[in-house]
């Protein structure tokens, strides 16, 4: 009995430690992406200045994997890889432009990659409180595979899920890639075609299966 609470108040002590590292490592990203919105540059809408401002974020924070900014009618105006285009029918634009309001998403899969990002995404206003754009980041959550592997070793081992119960940093990366759920039980796959390529939908959102 007293060896049994021993390890439950060490992991109990593990598990708060972690979830320290977690909440700070989304609460930094989020508040790096909220100065990045409040920038003159970037509240103006200066476009010439727009992606040197991203730029030089990305330089210095190596764990975003995209930043963009787009107008109030979705076009994009500045991202830091990739063309520019039409965002207007993007589940997270069309959501800041309804509710005016920020918010930090569920995980999901990169386009270009089998990593699982979380996306950032909050409205801009201008000196006068006008709405003029949205912001968005993605953060690669690979990093907290990092801080859970320093938890790891042997038989003990750490892993964490996000709000919906799928599972975006463990030591099996099988489980990470496939985006298993905790809650549902399922894993969700991306779609590929013969040559291997994700397929996507006519908005340019990938296909994925159950």
């Amino acid at each position: 009995e007293n060896l049994l609470k021993e390890i439950q108040e060490n992991n109990t002590i593990l598990v708060n430690s972690l979830a320290d590292q977690v909440e700070a490592f989304i609460q930094k990203g989020y508040g790096i992406t909220e100065q990045i919105a409040l920038n003159n540059d970037v509240k103006r809408m200066d476009v010439a200045n727009q992606k040197k401002v991203l730029l030089d974020v990305i330089e210095r924070h190596p764990y975003f994997e995209l930043l963009y900014i787009q107008g109030t009618d979705g076009m994009q105006t500045a991202r830091t890889s990739g063309e520019l285009g039409d965002r207007s029918n993007r589940w997270w634009f069309i959501e800041v432009l309804d509710k005016k309001s920020s918010f930090v998403s569920k995980s999901y899969h990169t386009l270009s990659g089998n990593i699982p990002v979380t996306t950032i995404a909050m409205p801009i206003y201008d000196e006068q409180n006008q709405f003029t754009g949205v912001m968005g980041a993605d953060i690669k959550l690979d990093v907290l595979q990092e801080i859970i592997d320093r938890y790891s070793e042997g038989s003990k081992y750490a892993f964490v899920i996000d709000g919906e119960g799928v599972v975006i940093a463990h030591p099996d990366e099988t489980q990470v890639a496939e985006l298993y759920n905790y809650k549902t039980m399922k894993k969700t796959v991306l779609k590929k075609d013969e040559a291997g390529n994700v397929i996507q939908d006519a908005n340019g959102n990938q296909i994925t299966e159950e």
